[in-house]
């Protein structure tokens, strides 16, 4: 038996999902990289942004 599943989508978005991870060790330069995602992020002219960063989270609590 087929069962027909059928399926509707909310939404499509085009992802880029890194091929390889970089880690980022020192916490001066982790915090570099927070503030050039952010900087990026809040620019109006920015429309994505992607990176590989891997450990982000580990820094993300020192600065808060």
């Amino acid at each position: 038996m087929n069962a027909v599943k059928k399926y509707s989508f909310i939404s499509a978005e085009v992802e880029f999902l890194p091929q390889t991870y970089a880690r980022i060790e020192d916490a001066d330069t982790a915090q570099k990289m927070s503030r050039l995602l952010e900087h990026l992020e809040d620019n109006d002219d920015v429309q994505n942004v992607w990176h590989n960063w891997e450990n982000e989270d580990d820094f993300s609590e020192d600065e808060e």
